[in-house]
C-alpha cells in the first residue's frame, strides 16, 4: 500500500509540475505533455476550479480531493464530455479541464448562464465551482483556466450566501471593475449618487434600475421580472431620474457596470 501510494503521488506531482509548466507558458512539447497526461491538448477546453467551504488540514486532504474529483466526473459527463484532467491545489481546492472535440458544442457552453444551469445540478455543499469560457488549443486551456481563477476570486470576495456555481461570463464585468477596490467603490458613489444607500428603499430603486437596464428600458419586461405592475416601474423609473439629476439614456452603461459590482459584490460594493 505504501509503495502505491509513492507511485500515485509521484504520478500526480508529474501531472501537476507539467500542468503549471504548460500555465506558465514554458516551452513545452505539447503531444508529449498530451501524453504525460492523458489528456488531448489539442481540443476545446472548459476549465474550472473546485473548491470546498470547509477548510480542511492535511489530514482531510485525501478526502477532500476525492469529493472533488467526483463532483468534476459528473460536470464534465453533464457538459457532454468523457475527458476530465484534474489536478489538485492545496488542501481542499482543485484545478479541471473538460475535453470535447466539439466545437458547436464548446460554443454553446460558452454563451452566458448555460454553465451555471448545466452544473447547478451536480454541486451541493461544501463544494463550490467557478467556471472559465470553454477555448480551443494550448492558449485556450490557460485562458479559460485564468478566467475560472478570477471567477472564483469574485465568488470569494461576494456575499458568504453566494451561489454555489460561479460562471466567469456572468462576473466579468465585475471582476475587471472590482480589481481595484477603492476605485469601485467610487464608481459605484459617483453613479448611483443617492441609489448607494443601505436602506430597504434605495436597494429596491437600484433592483428597478438594475432590471430595466437588463430589460432594454423596456417597462414591462422589467415588470415581468420584478412581479409587479408596469406602472410601479414607470413610477420607480422617474423617481431614479430626480435621485440621479439625469436621464437614465445619459449614464446608462457606467449605471449598469455600477449596478454589476452591487449585484456581485453585495454591501461590500458600496461606499
Amino acid at each position: 500500500m505504501e509503495e502505491r501510494e509513492q507511485v500515485l503521488r509521484a504520478a500526480i506531482n508529474r501531472r501537476a509540475e507539467t500542468v503549471r509548466a504548460l500555465l506558465d507558458g514554458d516551452d513545452v512539447d505539447v503531444d508529449q505533455a498530451s501524453v504525460r497526461l492523458g489528456y488531448r491538448l489539442s481540443q476545446q477546453h472548459l476549465a474550472f476550479v473546485l473548491w470546498t467551504d470547509e477548510p480542511t488540514g492535511e489530514p482531510a486532504d485525501a478526502e477532500a480531493t476525492g469529493l472533488l474529483d467526483r463532483v468534476a466526473a459528473r460536470l464534465a459527463a453533464a457538459f457532454g464530455s468523457a475527458r476530465v484532467l484534474t489536478v489538485p491545489s492545496g488542501a481542499s481546492a482543485m484545478w479541471a479541464w473538460a475535453g470535447s472535440d466539439d466545437v458547436e458544442r464548446a460554443a454553446e457552453l460558452a454563451a452566458p448562464g448555460q454553465v451555471e444551469q448545466l452544473a447547478g445540478a451536480q454541486v451541493e455543499a461544501p463544494v463550490r465551482v467557478a467556471f472559465g469560457v470553454p477555448a480551443g488549443g494550448i492558449a485556450g486551456f490557460r485562458r479559460s483556466h485564468r478566467e475560472a481563477v478570477a471567477a472564483r476570486q469574485v465568488a470569494e470576495r461576494a456575499p458568504a450566501a453566494g451561489r454555489r456555481v460561479t460562471g466567469y461570463r456572468a462576473v466579468e464585468i465585475a471582476y475587471l471593475a472590482g480589481a481595484d477596490e477603492a476605485a469601485m467603490r467610487g464608481l459605484v458613489a459617483r453613479e448611483l449618487g443617492a441609489l448607494a444607500g443601505r436602506d430597504a428603499n434605495a436597494a429596491r430603486l437600484r433592483e428597478t434600475l438594475y432590471a430595466y437596464l437588463r430589460g432594454h428600458r423596456s417597462p414591462e419586461a422589467t415588470a415581468r421580472a420584478l412581479g409587479v405592475h408596469k406602472n410601479t416601474v414607470r413610477y420607480r423609473v422617474q423617481r431614479i431620474e430626480q435621485l440621479l439629476g439625469y436621464p437614465i439614456e445619459e449614464r446608462g452603461l457606467p449605471l449598469e457596470i455600477a449596478l454589476v459590482c452591487v449585484d456581485v459584490y453585495g454591501a461590500d460594493a458600496l461606499p
